[in-house]
């Protein structure tokens, strides 16, 4: 979900929100319909965990953007 919000300059609460709308995003972040979306406090509370254990937000957003775009695309149509 930090990803998207990055990419898509979103607040906590609208990444919630967007998680919560578009499948798509639901999808990027591996979570289906039966799954809770985590809300943006949990967002807010993870991002500081990570600024607190030293990771770098970029590093963290580059290793999982990598592994996305080496997944394969299924065709639509």
């Amino acid at each position: 979900m930090l990803v998207l919000q990055q990419l898509f300059n979103l607040s906590d609460e609208e990444v919630e929100f967007q998680v919560n709308d578009r499948r798509s995003f639901e999808k990027f972040v591996g979570l289906g319909v039966m799954n809770d979306i985590p809300d943006a406090t949990t967002v807010a509370f993870f991002r500081e965990r990570l600024r607190k254990a030293g990771q770098a937000a970029a590093a963290v957003a580059a290793s999982i953007l990598g592994a996305a775009v080496r997944r394969p695309v299924a065709p639509t149509g």
